[in-house]
């Protein structure tokens, strides 16, 4: 018996060896050989990383990064001397949300303003890259994936492909499903109303304005059926035939029908070809047409279409008197051109000034460009830019419309709030309801759940880098902590749960919407800077601001082009609703920034009762 085991060990030895050979060293090999270099991003300073064939060696690109070497790690003179000068993003909005009374003499001494103005423009419009070699056709850099306007593009590269894990190297091999994610991290328990006084109709703004340009396909989201462009669509429709099936083709005007007394959009049964997606329950009679198909989902959409349709048939009748010459077309061209300016001059000086928080009035003037070398028609709209704007942490869990509550699941698809109460009422309340408070995340509704889900799971499979990768990219110094990022201990302990300790496996949308508040801000400064940069490059960049349309011949003379240039948001409302109801983007009295620390309302709270009761015991 000895003798046989004697004999059989060397083979035990092996077999065991061959064991450990398949289980540990075999698949470590294959993990290695398969393991992309370029996931642990070792080009720094946004360099382009290629993995060279299937070894671990890789290049790097340099160009135009300011920096060289083999991982583009050296700086050049250049661009040292550059960044001394350049102030940054922190600095940049010290001084912009800091000294009112500064920014009031400014505001008020055009030369002075205008240099401010133009510096702004530069350091923000100009900034995103034209045109975007990234995008959501490929890994790699084509021309098809630019020239096809069906894909969105990309900031910066995408993860690489066969990473250890979702980020590259950090954090989890297997992130929580979107739907657990979306429920530990956005779930409302109690609603927190915004800071700033931010009211309702501010969203609704974003809402109407953004989704010209924010298309997704379905059910492909990381693909786009839009222009990329500010161009009216959810006004007049996206090609031709739907702005002739909107059109009275008389006098230049749009179709409208008449309900309780006012103008509102046309009905889909008066527009041959004008396919909108209603529910089955929706009336008829409450099927209105829109140059875009889901723009009867919400009354607030409803309600910033018909304000534009009444401007759009106003400024005709001004263009018709004063050219009874000009036939349908010319009219109507004419009009569109005045309506988009306004579009793009109300949400440059109303809406993004009252995101941006600053003091510094923010005006629509493209000339400011016009001797520098900006690139007209250059906007692309980027995944990231569409991923961050989904603020549903704004809107409330009900609204109070006139007399009556209605609840977020009652309002869709149901235009009651706005044809029952009318334009002025509707316009009045939604001015007077705060919204609520959109840094920090834990305040989503849960109806709107969904949305978010889509968007964490659209983000994974175009494979966005991580959130502190982006923060890189907007010169901030990434985060090295989760109570860093959140501001707060407790829920800082569940992201850190979630994504295996490590801050540098943070999903982007995620530290988006979960970044601390800025002061003066709706949200943390990563949001504010990326979003500066986006829409701002989105509204300068646009073909009616450029050297060749901005002038008076383009709005029908000097009346047209002073329609424009005059419009903003309260006279647009006072022009086209019967008794020039006040709105407004800030309720004054529900300002109440000197009391939000940057946390989370019931984190803080419940820190402070924890506080106390450690103090008690000892």
């Amino acid at each position: 018996m000895l003798e046989k085991l004697k004999i059989m060990k060397p083979y035990v030895t092996i077999l065991i060896f061959l064991g450990l050979l398949q289980l540990f060293i075999i698949p470590a090999l294959s993990e290695k050989k398969n393991y992309d270099p370029c996931c642990s991003y070792p080009c720094q300073h946004f360099g382009i990383c290629t993995r060279i064939g299937f070894s671990d060696g890789y290049t790097c690109d340099c160009y135009r990064t300011g920096y060289y070497g083999d991982n583009c790690e050296i700086e050049t003179w250049k661009h040292w001397y550059s960044e001394i000068i350049r102030p940054s993003p922190y600095t940049v909005q010290a001084i912009l949300t800091n000294g009112k009374w500064f920014w009031q003499i400014v505001n008020n001494i055009k030369v002075l303003h205008s240099f401010f103005m133009t510096k702004i423009l530069q350091l923000k419009a100009m900034s995103p890259v034209w045109p975007e070699a990234h995008n959501t056709a490929a890994d790699y850099t084509t021309f098809d994936g630019y020239a096809n306007k069906t894909y969105w593009a990309l900031t910066i590269p995408p993860v690489p492909k066969n990473c250890p894990t979702p980020a590259g190297v950090a954090g989890p091999r297997e992130l929580p499903d979107a739907e657990t994610l979306v429920k530990t991290v956005f779930t409302r328990t109690e609603f927190k109303p915004c800071p700033r006084g931010t009211s309702v109709i501010v969203p609704f703004y974003g809402q109407h304005f953004t989704h010209q340009g924010f298309k997704s396909r379905m059910p492909d989201r990381s693909m786009t059926w839009g222009s990329h462009m500010v161009d009216g669509s959810h006004i007049y429709g996206e090609t031709l035939e739907k702005q002739h099936a909107l059109r009275t083709m008389s006098g230049g005007k749009m179709k409208m029908q008449i309900y309780n007394g006012e103008e509102y959009p046309p009905n889909v049964k008066d527009c041959p070809g004008i396919y909108m997606q209603y529910p089955a329950f929706v009336k008829e009679e409450n099927k209105f047409a829109l140059g875009h198909p889901l723009y009867g989902m919400l009354p607030s959409l409803v309600y910033y279409t018909t304000l534009w349709l009444r401007e759009h048939n106003r400024a005709c009748d001004i263009m018709a008197e004063l050219h009874p010459d000009w036939d349908d077309e010319r009219l109507f061209q004419t009009t569109k051109l005045i309506v988009l300016g306004e579009i793009m001059k109300i949400t440059i000086e109303t809406y993004v000034q009252h995101v941006s928080g600053m003091h510094f009035q923010l005006t629509y003037e493209p000339h400011l460009l016009h001797d520098l070398p900006m690139r007209w028609s250059s906007s692309r709209i980027h995944v990231e830019f569409n991923t961050l704007y989904h603020w549903h942490n704004l809107i409330p869990d009900y609204f109070l419309i006139g007399d009556r509550n209605y609840s977020l699941p009652e309002i869709y698809y149901n235009m009651n709030p706005l044809l029952d109460h009318g334009m002025n009422v509707f316009t009045t309340s939604l001015s007077n309801q705060i919204a609520g408070r959109g840094a920090g995340g834990r305040n989503m509704p849960e109806s709107l759940h969904r949305i978010a889900i889509e968007t964490v799971k659209m983000n994974r499979k175009v494979r966005l880098q991580p959130f502190n990768r982006y923060r890189q990219y907007f010169r901030l110094p990434p985060y090295k902590t989760f109570e860093d990022l959140t501001g707060e201990t407790k829920f800082a302990k569940v992201l850190s749960d979630i994504y295996g300790g490590d801050i540098d496996a943070v999903e982007f949308y995620i530290g988006i919407m979960v970044e601390k508040r800025y002061k003066s801000k709706m949200w943390g400064i990563t949001l504010n800077e990326a979003i500066s940069s986006y829409s701002l490059r989105s509204v300068f960049s646009s073909t009616i601001g450029s050297p060749e349309y901005w002038k008076e011949s383009t709005f029908g003379g000097k009346v047209g082009f002073d329609l424009v240039k005059t419009t903003n948001m309260q006279n647009l409302v006072c022009r086209n609703i019967q008794g020039c109801p006040k709105i407004q983007f800030q309720i004054p009295e529900d300002v109440n920034e000197d009391k939000d620390p940057g946390m989370i309302y019931n984190d803080c709270e419940q820190l402070k009762a924890e506080t106390i009761n450690q103090k008690t015991e000892l």
